[in-house]
């Protein structure tokens, strides 16, 4: 008798919730970028004490509250529409608790995965002790999944409609500001010999987003979920 080929558990969970893998792709990357947020909201708070040396942006008052407000629109939707970092990581930490909750963290294994890699890539390119400015990076990894990957956040309107060009344009001014008084400083450089945090955050939201987007999590359709026979 030939055996029945069963979808893994996680392709079938992909069909059960009417999702792609580029879906989640997209989803865990707006859950990582909330993260970001939240980073900058503990550093407003005075509350950070991770190792990497963080800092925010010096603007205006009416910039520093456009900050914030940008900042908090897109986390609070990002905490309501994409799974929240807290929620995976329980799905994963209680996944020795019984079989069914090991059969749920390996539905969401695709979203841990993606997940992972995006800590891994920031973990390489901003070592402990590497200056950061989470909520810049958080904005430039939306901005350039759609300028550098060609992705959409199709099924997150809000994202996808939000423009995003006036807030970059604030820590584009900014960083302007910091080479000319570098410049003035050091006669004889040129501008654009200068490279600051602004800078190195591009760099870094570019190199993340090329490299999260040719990643790909895969699911093999023609493996068959191996379970132990009770004696």
């Amino acid at each position: 008798m030939c055996g029945i080929t069963k979808l893994p558990i996680q392709a079938s969970f992909l069909l059960s919730t009417n999702k792609t893998l580029k879906d989640i792709k997209t989803e865990i990357l707006l859950t990582f970028v909330s993260q970001l947020f939240d980073e900058y909201n503990k550093i407003k708070n005075n509350d950070y004490d991770e190792k990497k040396s963080v800092i925010t942006v010096q603007t205006p008052e009416k910039n520093d509250i456009a900050i914030d407000t940008v900042v908090s629109e897109l986390s609070l939707y990002c905490n309501e529409n994409a799974i929240t970092k807290e929620q995976l990581f329980k799905i994963f930490g209680n996944a020795n608790l019984n079989k069914q909750s090991f059969i749920i963290a390996k539905q969401y294994e695709p979203l841990g995965v993606y997940y992972e890699k995006l800590s891994t890539l920031l973990k390489n390119y901003i070592p402990n002790g590497g200056l950061f400015m989470p909520e810049y990076l958080g904005l430039l990894l939306i901005h350039y999944y759609t300028v550098e990957a060609g992705q959409s956040f199709g099924k997150f309107p809000f994202i996808k409609d939000y423009n995003l060009n006036e807030i970059l344009a604030v820590y584009g001014e900014v960083n302007i500001n910091i080479k000319k008084e570098l410049v003035e400083k050091h006669p004889s450089s040129r501008i654009w010999e200068h490279r600051t945090v602004f800078d190195t955050m591009e760099k870094v939201a570019i190199k993340i987003i090329k490299e999260y987007h040719t990643f790909q999590y895969k699911v093999n359709i023609n493996r068959v979920s191996k379970t132990r026979k009770k004696k």
